[in-house]
């Protein structure tokens, strides 16, 4: 499982852009909720944690810090796949590396998607 605190500089700007939380908050919240903290008890207990911080808006930092979470696994098993083809060139891996959305990642790896065999080229073979 990927970690919290493993997620790129950038994927937490956004994060923070998107919740409205300064980064400052972002932070002290994500390491708690890594150690357990639930929602509630961030919302109600550590409110000087949080910057203030209601369940609704938190809820919704969980929600998109698990987004990210799988995103950034993604991002891996895309480059993964494109390095064991040998068609990963450095500008590649730099467009790669700086996409935050899925549909840009999806566009990057299309070309370089493993083409499945249909019906009827596996029937064409034989």
């Amino acid at each position: 499982m990927q970690t919290l605190t493993n997620l790129p500089a950038a994927t937490y700007l956004k994060i923070a852009e998107e919740v409205k939380v300064p980064l400052a908050s972002l932070v002290p919240v994500i390491t708690l909720l890594e150690r357990g903290a639930t929602v509630p008890f961030l919302a109600r207990y550590r409110k000087h944690v949080t910057g203030g911080l209601d369940e609704d808006r938190l809820w919704l930092l969980v929600e998109r810090l698990a987004y990210y979470g799988e995103f950034e696994q993604r991002r891996q098993e895309v480059l993964r796949s494109i390095r064991e083809q040998g068609r990963l060139t450095p500008d590649l891996r730099d467009r790669i590396a700086a996409t935050l959305e899925q549909t840009e990642l999806d566009d990057l790896y299309f070309p370089h998607r493993p083409q499945r065999k249909g019906r009827a080229a596996a029937a064409r073979e034989k």
